[in-house]
């Protein structure tokens, strides 16, 4: 047998439903905010590692040195190991 609702029962489980939905949304775009930001740091990370790879692997063929700017300074790096050889060998 269906038992009859009085109309503030059914205002109240329909307000506390629209209250959960709510409350879902926010938590489903709280952890997909989460989610993005630590792939955006983990990408970030990546890039910083290979600059500094690419940097060392340029520095190797000691033919000049490799240009690295920041801001609006440039400067030259030459690997240490480039001077010694062309100092004992020159």
């Amino acid at each position: 047998m269906l038992m009859k609702m009085d109309k503030k029962t059914k205002i109240t489980i329909g307000v506390l439903a629209v209250v959960v939905v709510i409350l879902s949304c926010f938590i489903v775009y709280g952890l997909s905010m989460g989610w993005m930001v630590s792939q955006q740091q983990a990408a970030y990370t990546i890039g910083y590692q290979q600059a500094i790879v690419d940097v060392v692997t340029n520095s190797r063929n000691c033919q000049t040195g490799v240009p690295l700017t920041i801001g609006n300074n440039t400067y030259t790096l030459i690997d240490v190991d480039c001077l010694r050889s062309a100092n004992t060998t020159g």
